[in-house]
This record gives C-alpha cells, sequence and structure tokens, in this order.
C-alpha cells in the first residue's frame, strides 16, 4: 500500500518540471491529507512547488537540496533543477542590460564562483567601470534532438490520464 502514495511524487514533480504551478497547485489541494503525512518526500516536493509559485528563487534551491530523494524522483528534481536555471538564465539574459554577479548567483542558485565561470563561458562581458557588474549576451534558441520538455509534457498527460 506504501507505494500506492508514489504516483503523487511523480505527477507533482511532472507539473513542476513542466512549469504547470496551477495543476500542481489543484493536486496538491486534492491529495488526501493522511498522504501528505505519511509521504515526507511529498510535502518536500511541494516546499519547492511554493517557492516557485512565490518566485522565492533562494527557497527554491534550498528546497531541492534540503531533501534525500529517491533515486526516480532525485532524478526528476535534478531535471527541474536543470530546467529551471536555463529557463532563469534566458530570462536574466533578456531581462537585464546590466547585472550584478550576486542577483545572478541568488536567481540561478550558483556560488559566486561559479556563476563567474558559467557567465564567461557564455560571454557575457564585464562593466569596464564598474566591478560586478555585467552585461548579458542574448541566447541563441538551439534546438535539440532527442528528449525534450515535449516528451516530458507527454509523459505528464499520460500520467494524467492514469491518475484519472
Amino acid at each position: 500500500m506504501g507505494d500506492f502514495q508514489a504516483p503523487y511524487d511523480i505527477l507533482l514533480i511532472s507539473y513542476l518540471i513542466v512549469g504547470d504551478l496551477n495543476n500542481a497547485r489543484f493536486l496538491w489541494k486534492r491529495i488526501p491529507s493522511q498522504t501528505k503525512q505519511q509521504n515526507p518526500q511529498l510535502g518536500a516536493l511541494w516546499s519547492i512547488g511554493q517557492a516557485l509559485w512565490n518566485e522565492n528563487y533562494p527557497l527554491f534551491y534550498a528546497s531541492v537540496s534540503a531533501y534525500e530523494w529517491n533515486v526516480m524522483i532525485g532524478t526528476m528534481v535534478s531535471i527541474l533543477i536543470e530546467q529551471f536555471r536555463q529557463k532563469t538564465f534566458k530570462l536574466l539574459s533578456r531581462g537585464f542590460s546590466m547585472i550584478s554577479t550576486n542577483t545572478i548567483s541568488t536567481h540561478l542558485g550558483l556560488s559566486p564562483e561559479d556563476t563567474l565561470q558559467l557567465i564567461a563561458e557564455r560571454g557575457w562581458e564585464e562593466h569596464p567601470e564598474i566591478e560586478g557588474m555585467f552585461k548579458p549576451k542574448p541566447i541563441e534558441e538551439i534546438l535539440r534532438e532527442g528528449s525534450s520538455l515535449a516528451d516530458l509534457q507527454s509523459l505528464t498527460n499520460y500520467v494524467v490520464f492514469l491518475h484519472k
């Protein structure tokens, strides 16, 4: 009977990965209280959902690293982190003409050293007169072959269908 709770975990993390926060929130409301109490991993996933809902970047990164995930959910959490970081990096690239290293680090959940390495790899230029300020380089859209978020959306739709 304990395995019966696993589909809630998978469905919730799937909604978070595809950015469907409304359905994640409604799923959370539908999950029986007893199930929530018996499955601490489910509560930990919902903490991530709340951080995303409130656009609280530091809480998001703290929530994803605060729990010892099982292998399957841990893999999906890693996908969520990478997808969220890429999306955030793209938004920072498009939304700022100048941005500080600290702001970038906060939004990407990276150390200042890792942030400097990432922005150097992406070709961002440091402001010549203001230390720690960078000019973002716009990101070119690259189409990947193989698995994509569309594939994950298809998987989510399948799981939702099974849940109904």
